[in-house]
């Protein structure tokens, strides 16, 4: 600069204001640099953040999965176990009892079909003569009479 100023004489407090302009606009630009700088920065640790929440709930539905498919095989065992149980118990289905509806035979139609009522009177034809079926006859179903029903 110090030549610049010998050759050219009235050159030389322009250059001066100049380089103070100068000055000071790369003193503005280094703090749009650094402002910059900083958001670009706080931009990133929240990236950051976000990138380590995203990373943290997935391991934390994982380990709740793994602990829930354990209380399921742990819950398992233990009703396999229960079941084992009841079988050494004599624990078995409730088989139907003789006379219950689901023993008894479905009604035949045909001729020797004899029909009852709820007071067991045949109201049928009587069974023929020769057959040794036990039959309630009218004479067993009289009170009185020999052979007969108390009532």
């Amino acid at each position: 600069m110090g030549r610049l100023l010998k050759i050219i004489p009235n050159f030389g407090p322009y250059l001066t204001k100049a380089t103070i302009t100068h000055r000071q606009q790369n003193g503005q630009r280094q703090e749009q640099l650094q402002q910059t700088e900083l958001t670009f920065r706080h931009q990133i640790a929240v990236h950051e953040n976000n990138a380590q929440d995203n990373w943290i709930k997935p391991r934390i539905w994982e380990r709740e999965m793994a602990e829930q498919s354990r209380e399921v095989a742990s819950l398992k065992h233990r009703q396999d176990g229960m079941e084992g149980k009841r079988l050494l118990e004599g624990y078995r289905r409730r088989r139907p009892m003789p006379g219950s509806p689901e023993m008894q035979n479905p009604p035949r139609r045909g001729k020797g079909h004899v029909m009852m009522c709820s007071s067991l009177i045949s109201v049928a034809k009587p069974f023929p003569v020769g057959d040794h079926r036990v039959s309630w006859t009218e004479s067993q179903l009289r009170p009185g009479t020999a052979g007969g029903l108390k009532g």
